[in-house]
């Protein structure tokens, strides 16, 4: 699967990075969240892995700004501060799932492989 991971901790997205690459994907990192639609323009990603609290924006305020563009790549959330406004102000905006910082790689990895298998049933 080809995942970008979006989060401005530059550590936890390299981290993350060679993980994932481990697990068989091909993996992208754009800390900077102001150059998201640019670095999906340039690829084909199957999933986003974007965190909710990022700075200028948030994870929902880039999401928002995809969608405007018309790009309806799937989502999943992940934070350490979810609310349930937030919960359903991303579920409109294709948020297909939520993990919660911090979270186990096998229970990452099971949402990742639940979310590509729905993905090639639509």
């Amino acid at each position: 699967m080809n995942i970008l991971i979006v989060d401005d901790d530059k550590k936890f997205c390299a981290t993350l990075k060679k993980i994932l690459d481990k697990k068989g994907h091909a993996v992208t990192q754009q800390p900077d969240p102001l150059r998201v639609l640019s670095t999906i323009k340039k690829g084909q990603f199957d999933l986003l892995l974007i965190d909710h609290r990022m700075s200028p924006m948030t994870g929902l305020e880039v999401l928002e700004n995809l969608r405007k563009e018309g790009i309806k790549v799937p989502a999943l959330m992940i934070s350490a501060y979810v609310s349930r406004d937030t919960f359903f102000e991303s579920r409109q905006l294709g948020i297909v799932n939520y993990i919660n910082k911090p979270f186990s790689i096998p229970d990452l990895e099971e949402l990742i492989e639940q979310i590509g298998r729905t993905e090639k049933k639509e």
